[in-house]
């Protein structure tokens, strides 16, 4: 049986502030750090991998990963630890110019047992989920596209940027980034055309905003599956030029009417994305 989101979340938590403390240091750093500085950045990211490894190992080992409910649960933590190592790997990744070679390949060992051990568990959650929604995840913008981490920065009238926007030319077709339920369609003067979707495996929510158009039958209380379109990229709204604006709501599809609950997407986009 595959851990509680409850159990699961225990075990993030201290993974979390794992991730956090090594996410501070370089924001804290000079711009060149030392070769010591580098190496204790890289130690703390193979800590939380390894750590991250051995917490995949023992959800192996369990029973009921073979089970439609159980390949449910384990797509959703996957989708979890997707995000986590990500973060993981951009934070070691600022480290590579100035890694001695044995500790970026210290690193890049534990990186690649997690990666490892990932690959097999989607494959048992796929296999076990036959006849349900298609699991895992992908860019939602399905075509070329340029961003960077925008999350927080000042907006118009006090207002502060409460996701990330992937530009790309008008048009190109935006997509489904998990198999899931569409909560609501249409417009909002702020978003125009835009479209809310709840993830069938990991639970989160994704808000995709200044459409040119949303596709026919994408509206509540449709089901769609990973990769499945949803509209097309546009500037409808409070909006200046082509691009998507992308919400996140991690695990908690009750939040998003209010817009609360909202998360920077940039680790889960970087991923999905490049």
């Amino acid at each position: 049986m595959t851990p509680s989101r409850r159990a699961r979340g225990t075990g993030a938590i201290l993974l979390l502030g794992l991730v956090l403390s090594l996410l501070s240091v370089p924001a804290a750093r000079a711009e060149v750090p030392e070769a010591g500085e580098a190496r204790r950045v890289l130690e703390q990211a193979g800590a939380a991998l390894e750590g991250q490894a051995c917490l995949l190992e023992d959800l192996a080992a369990a029973p009921g990963l073979g089970t439609p409910d159980g390949a449910i649960d384990l797509a959703g933590y996957l989708a979890e630890v997707e995000v986590r190592v990500w973060e993981l790997q951009a934070a070691g990744g600022e480290m590579r110019a100035w890694a001695l070679p044995a500790d970026w390949q210290a690193y890049e060992d534990a990186l690649g047992r997690v990666a490892e051990l990932h690959e097999y568990l989607a494959r048992v959650a796929a296999a076990a989920a036959v006849g349900l929604p298609t699991p895992g995840r992908t860019c939602p913008v399905d075509g070329p596209t340029d961003f960077s981490a925008t999350w927080g920065e000042e907006r118009p009238w006090g207002r502060a940027h409460k996701g990330e926007d992937l530009h790309a030319d008008a048009g190109t077709p935006l997509v489904a980034v998990e198999s899931g339920t569409i909560l609501q369609s249409g417009w909002h003067w702020q978003g125009g055309f835009g479209v809310w979707l709840a993830g069938f495996y990991s639970g989160d929510v994704y808000y995709y905003a200044h459409l040119s158009w949303i596709a026919p039958g994408i509206r509540p209380g449709e089901e769609v599956e990973v990769g499945d379109l949803l509209g097309w990229v546009g500037c409808t709204g409070n909006a200046t030029s082509p691009h998507l604006h992308f919400g996140w709501i991690p695990d908690d599809a009750e939040q998003w009417a209010a817009l609360t609950g909202l998360a920077d997407p940039y680790p889960l986009l970087a991923g999905l994305c490049r």
